[in-house]
């Protein structure tokens, strides 16, 4: 399993000096370094908050999606719905998949059908099994 700092060297050769690999790497670098329960559920809003961002802006969002989807693989996405009573519950992507083809989602417990299921539902990050195992390495 690699260290953190051949994650960075890895994400480095691979993507080079772009404002978003560079960002990329400062996440990597700070994620390295958080408790284990400040890295169970991460937003856009907790990236911008950790590194001391000054916006959730697109430069930001490329950098935590290049972490998610690279070949680095740092980050899982997963996807939360926030209901009407605020209760959260963790969504599949095949269970978004399908309320786009229906037009709707149904809730995940009473199974009512939400039209209006964009606005609550929400991307969120967690490490990686590579990440995890890098982290050990330190």
């Amino acid at each position: 399993m690699p260290s953190v700092e051949e994650l960075i060297r890895e994400f480095r050769e691979r993507w080079g000096d772009h404002p978003s690999a560079q960002l990329s790497v400062a996440i990597l670098e700070r994620l390295a370094t958080l408790p284990d329960d400040q890295l169970r559920m991460l937003t856009f809003i907790s990236f911008k908050n950790v590194l001391g961002y000054p916006s959730v802006d697109e430069l930001l969002i490329r950098a935590v999606m290049l972490l998610a989807n690279s070949s680095v693989h740092a980050l899982d996405a997963k996807l939360l719905f926030i209901d009407d009573d605020d209760a959260e519950y963790e969504l599949d992507p095949a269970e978004l998949e399908d309320a786009r083809k229906e037009g709707a989602l149904a809730h995940p417990v009473t199974g009512a059908l939400i039209g209006d299921y964009e606005r609550k539902v929400f991307p969120f990050f967690v490490p990686s099994d590579r990440l995890i195992g890098a982290r050990a390495h330190a």
